[in-house]
C-alpha cells in the first residue's frame, strides 16, 4: 500500500528544489557571467534539498508503520499533535470503526440489542458481520431460553408424576393445573381411556378440568371418533387448532366469556396405544417449542397412567388371586371331604359288587329261582325250588297256582306285576304234598332288549324254619315297650314289634323289605353316625350308638340304638337284631345343661331371650348393675333395654334379624339401665338351637365395660386436644415417618403421602443433629431446626416420647412441637 505524505515541511523543501531546479534550468538556457559556477551552486543545493526530501520520506514513513503496528496491536495511534503523517487520518477512521465493531461486540455480550452502528456501514463487510451476529446472538438466546424453560417444566412434571402415583384423580388434577399455568393456557383439560366398564365400548371420561386459576368439576363422557377429541384419540395424532369456531368452546371468567384464539389436543400415546387426551385452550396462539413441550409431557403423562393403571390391575389381580385362593381352598376342602365321601362310597360299592358276585355264584345252590309267565303260570326253576315244592321237572311247565295264597289276598297281583310293578314279602307255597312251606321272596318283572316286560323273576329263600323262630320271637318283642327290628343280612326288615309301631307310627307292612335308614331317617340326620353304622354292620359286630330319627309325621326323636348280629354255625351273618330305646328327654336335657355351663363360664352378666326377641330372665350380675328386677324386664321386647337415640338405628335391627336367623354376635355394645343410665357391655349373643335344629333361644353373655369405656372416651378427647393444640409426628424406632397431623401438615406444607416416605433426617436442617431414640424411657426434650416444603427452617422445641407395648418394649416414638419457637444456636 502506497501512502501520500502532506506535511508542512515537505511542502516548503519541495516547493524550494522546484524553484532551484528552475532556475538551474534558467542558467543553462541564460547567457549570464560564471554560468558554470551558479550550475555548481545549484546543482548542490538542489542535491541537498532531495536529500532532505528523501529523509523526510523515510521519517515519515517510520511513523506510519508505528501507527500501522500500534492499529494492528489495537492500541490508539499517536496523537496529530506528535505526527504530522499524510495517512493518519484514515488510521483514525479504521480506529473508529474497530472501537465502534468494539462497542457493539461488548453489547452483544452484555445482551444489549440497541447499540447502532455510526462509523461503520451495514454495507461493508465488518458491518454486515455485526449485524449477522447480532441476529444469530438474539436467536441463540432465544433458543437457549426455550431449551432451559421445556428443561424446568419437564423436570416439573417428572416430580409431580412420581409423586402421585398412588392417586389417579389427584395425579390428573395437578398435572392439567400445572399444565395450564405451566403455557399460559386458560383452560384445559384432561381425558383418561376408559375400558374397564364390561359390555360397553372404551370411551374417554373428563378426569380433571381445570379452568382461570379455579379446579371444575365437570362430568363429560366422549366416544372415540366422536368429535375432535374422539378423533384425535382414534388416529393418535395431534391436533391444532388457530381460527377456533365461535360454537366450539368459550372461556369463561368473572367478566364474561370469550372464544379462545387457539387450542391444541394432544393424545397421550404409550406403546402404540392411546391412554387419554390433553384438551388446553388459550387466548394467545401457542409457540412451537410449547408445543414440543406438551408432547412430552404427554409422552411421560401416558407412561405414568399406564404404570398406575398397571399398578391398580396388579393389585385387584393381587386381591382376586387372593380371593381366589381362598375360595380355592375351600373347594379343596370341599374337594377332600368329596374325595373321602367318594372313597367310602367305592369301598362300599367294592364290597357290595364282592358279595352280588358271590350272591350269583351261589344263587342257584341257595336260592330259590323261578321264572313265571305274564298270566301266573311257571316257566322254569332251579333244582332247589323244584324241590322245595315236590314237584318233577317234567310236571313243572304252565303249573299254576304255585302262590294261590298271594293269589287270592290281591287277585290283581299279576297284572301289576305286568306293568312293571315289583312285590317283596313272605309266601306261601302250594306244595305236592300240601305241606306248608314258607318262602321269602321278591318278585320282579324282566325286560326283553326292546324293553318290554316278558316274563317275572322269582328270588327266594325257604324262611320255613324262620318263620317259626320269629313267631316265638314275635311273643316276646311283642310284650316290651322298646322298638324292636328284626333284618335280614342284607338290612332289610323282616319283622317289626308294636313297640315300633307306636315309637314312628309305622306300620309292618309299610316298612317290610325296606331298610330303616330309608324311612326313619331325616335332614338333621347325622351323616357321619350313619357311615358309621354302616360300617359297624358290614363287619358284623355288636354295636351301640345314639341317632336323630324322625317319625312317620316328621317329627324328630332321639333313639338308642343296640344291634347284634345273629350268625350261622359257620359264623356267617344271617339276620341284624335291633332294639331301640326313646331317649329324646335325656338328650334335650343333656343339651340344655351342656348350653347353659357353656353360657355361665363365658361371662358374669346373662340375659335370655326368645326367638323374637322378648326377655325370658336375666341373672343377678345384669340386674345387680341396671337396676331392674326380674318383674320390670321379663316378657319385653329387647328394645327395652336399647338406647332411645339407638332404637331407629337399622344395625340394631339388622343384628337381631341376623340372630333370629342363627348368626353368632360378638362385640361392644350400649343398653341403657333403670334410670336411663348409660352401660356398656363387651360379649356375644348366642342363638341356641334345638333338637331339630330350630332356634330355641338367645343368650347374651357379656361383661359391663361402662367405666374402661369411660376412660377411653377421655383418653380419646385428651389426644384430640392434643392434636388440636400441638404439631406432631408418629415415627418407628429407626427414624422412619409414619404419619402426622393435620396441624403440622397445614403449618410445614406437606402431603399424608409425602410424609409418609420421608425419614425424621429429611426434615431436619443440614445443622440439626439428630437425637438417639432407642429405648426413650424417659421424655426428651431437644431444640430442633426443620425445613418446610419450601425449604423454610423454622425452630421449635421437640419432645421424644416413647410408645412401648404391654411387654415394656418400645414400638413407636411421638414427637411433639411446641407452639412456642426457641432461637436457633
Amino acid at each position: 500500500m502506497k501512502f501520500l505524505v502532506s506535511t508542512q515541511k515537505f511542502k516548503y523543501v519541495a516547493l524550494l528544489t522546484a524553484t532551484i531546479w528552475l532556475v538551474q534550468v534558467s542558467i543553462l538556457l541564460l547567457e549570464i557571467p560564471y554560468k558554470g559556477l551558479w550550475v555548481g551552486v545549484s546543482g548542490g543545493v538542489l542535491v541537498t534539498c532531495l536529500l532532505l526530501m528523501l529523509f523526510q520520506l523515510l521519517r515519515q514513513q517510520g511513523e506510519l508503520q508505528k501507527s500501522l503496528t500500534q492499529l494492528a496491536n489495537g492500541q490508539p495511534p499517536l496523537s496529530s499533535a506528535d505526527h504530522q503523517a499524510i495517512g493518519q487520518q484514515m488510521i483514525d477512521k479504521v480506529y473508529d470503526k474497530m472501537e465502534e465493531a468494539t462497542v457493539f461486540i461488548n453489547a452483544l455480550e452484555k445482551e444489549e440489542d440497541t447499540t447502532k452502528l455510526m462509523h461503520l456501514s451495514a454495507e461493508e463487510y465488518l458491518g454486515q458481520a455485526l449485524v449477522s451476529a447480532r441476529t444469530a446472538f438474539t436467536n441463540y438466546r432465544q433458543q437457549e431460553k426455550q431449551h432451559r424453560w421445556v428443561a424446568e417444566g419437564l423436570a416439573h412434571f417428572s416430580e409431580i408424576l412420581r409423586e402421585y402415583t398412588e392417586d389417579l384423580p389427584e395425579l390428573s388434577y395437578q398435572v392439567i393445573q400445572n399444565l395450564s399455568k405451566y403455557l399460559n393456557a386458560n383452560q384445559g383439560g384432561l381425558f383418561i381411556l376408559n375400558e374397564e366398564e364390561e359390555d360397553k365400548e372404551p370411551f374417554l371420561e373428563l378426569q380433571a378440568y381445570y379452568a382461570y386459576q379455579k379446579k371444575r368439576y365437570v362430568e363429560k363422557k366422549v366416544e372415540l371418533g366422536h368429535g375432535l377429541i374422539g378423533q384425535c384419540a382414534l388416529e393418535r395424532k395431534p391436533i391444532i387448532l388457530t381460527k377456533v369456531p365461535p360454537d366450539y368452546v368459550t372461556i369463561t371468567s368473572g367478566l364474561g366469556e370469550a372464544t379462545p384464539r387457539a387450542v391444541v389436543i394432544y393424545p397421550l400415546v404409550f406403546q402404540e396405544r392411546v391412554r387419554g387426551v390433553v384438551e388446553l385452550a388459550s387466548f394467545k396462539p401457542f409457540e412451537e417449542h410449547q408445543l414440543d413441550f406438551l408432547g412430552k409431557v404427554c409422552e411421560s403423562m401416558a407412561s405414568t397412567l399406564t404404570i398406575v393403571r398397571g399398578s391398580v390391575r396388579t393389585q385387584q389381580m393381587l386381591e382376586s388371586s387372593q380371593k381366589l385362593a381362598e375360595e380355592l381352598q375351600g373347594r379343596e376342602e370341599m374337594m377332600r371331604d368329596y374325595l373321602e365321601e367318594l372313597y367310602s362310597a367305592q369301598q362300599r360299592m367294592q364290597d357290595k359288587q364282592a358279595e352280588l358276585e358271590g350272591i350269583f355264584k351261589a344263587m342257584d345252590a341257595t336260592l330259590l329261582v323261578g321264572y313265571f309267565y305274564l298270566d301266573g303260570r311257571l316257566m322254569t326253576a332251579n333244582q332247589n325250588f323244584t324241590e322245595l315244592l315236590g314237584i318233577h321237572s317234567e310236571d313243572l311247565e304252565y303249573r299254576r297256582g304255585i302262590l294261590a295264597k298271594a293269589e287270592r289276598e290281591n287277585p290283581e297281583l299279576w297284572k301289576e306285576l305286568a306293568s312293571g310293578a315289583s312285590l317283596a314279602d313272605d309266601f306261601l307255597l302250594k306244595m305236592g304234598d300240601q305241606e306248608e312251606k314258607w318262602i321269602n321272596a321278591s318278585l320282579s318283572p324282566v325286560r326283553s332288549p326292546s324293553g318290554e316286560i316278558e316274563k317275572i323273576l322269582l328270588l327266594g329263600t325257604d324262611i320255613t324254619k324262620k318263620k317259626l323262630v320269629l313267631e316265638k320271637l314275635s311273643l316276646v318283642a311283642d310284650n316290651t315297650d322298646n322298638s324292636v327290628i328284626i333284618a335280614n343280612k342284607y338290612g332289610q326288615i323282616e319283622y317289626v314289634n308294636g313297640g315300633f309301631t307306636k315309637l314312628t307310627g309305622y306300620q309292618a307292612d309299610e316298612v317290610m323289605w325296606l331298610r330303616p335308614g330309608e324311612v326313619l331317617q331325616g335332614p338333621n340326620t347325622d351323616q357321619k353316625t350313619v357311615k358309621r353304622i354302616g360300617k359297624l354292620l358290614r363287619r358284623g359286630v355288636p354295636f351301640y350308638e345314639e341317632i336323630l330319627n324322625y317319625t312317620k309325621q316328621g317329627k324328630s326323636y332321639w333313639i338308642s340304638l343296640m344291634i347284634n348280629p345273629v350268625k350261622n354255625k359257620a359264623g356267617e351273618v344271617e339276620r341284624f337284631i335291633s332294639i331301640q330305646a326313646d331317649v329324646t328327654k335325656i338328650k334335650e336335657a343333656t343339651l340344655d345343661y351342656t348350653y347353659k355351663l357353656e353360657a355361665i363360664s363365658k361371662s358374669n352378666a346373662v340375659v335370655e331371650f326368645d326367638p323374637q326377641g322378648k326377655i325370658l330372665k336375666a341373672n343377678d350380675m345384669f340386674l345387680k348393675v341396671s337396676g331392674f328386677t326380674k318383674k320390670d324386664i321379663k316378657g319385653q321386647s329387647y328394645e327395652f333395654l336399647v338406647p332411645d337415640d339407638e332404637k331407629g338405628k337399622p344395625q340394631v335391627q339388622m343384628m337381631w334379624d341376623n340372630l333370629k336367623e342363627g348368626t353368632f354376635f360378638s362385640g361392644e355394645f350400649r343398653l341403657k339401665g333403670q334410670d336411663g343410665q348409660e352401660l356398656w357391655l363387651n360379649g356375644t349373643y348366642n342363638p341356641i338351637f334345638n333338637l331339630e335344629g330350630d332356634l330355641h333361644r338367645i343368650v347374651m353373655f357379656a361383661q359391663f365395660t361402662t367405666h374402661e369405656k369411660e376412660k377411653q372416651q377421655e383418653l380419646d378427647s385428651t389426644v384430640k386436644a392434643l392434636n388440636s393444640a400441638v404439631l406432631t409426628l408418629e415415627m418407628n424406632n429407626q427414624g422412619k415417618l409414619k404419619k402426622a397431623n393435620q396441624r403440622f401438615l397445614d403449618a410445614f406444607g406437606y402431603k399424608r403421602l409425602a410424609i409418609s416416605r420421608k425419614h425424621l433426617k429429611d426434615l431436619l436442617a443440614p445443622q440439626c443433629s439428630l437425637p438417639s431414640l432407642d429405648n426413650i424411657h424417659e421424655h426428651s426434650t431437644h431444640n430442633l431446626t426443620l425445613l418446610t416444603q419450601n425449604g423454610e427452617e423454622k425452630h421449635f422445641q421437640g419432645r421424644f416420647i416413647g410408645i412401648n407395648n404391654l411387654a415394656d418394649k418400645q414400638t413407636k416414638i411421638i414427637l411433639v412441637l411446641l407452639e412456642t419457637p426457641v432461637i436457633a444456636n
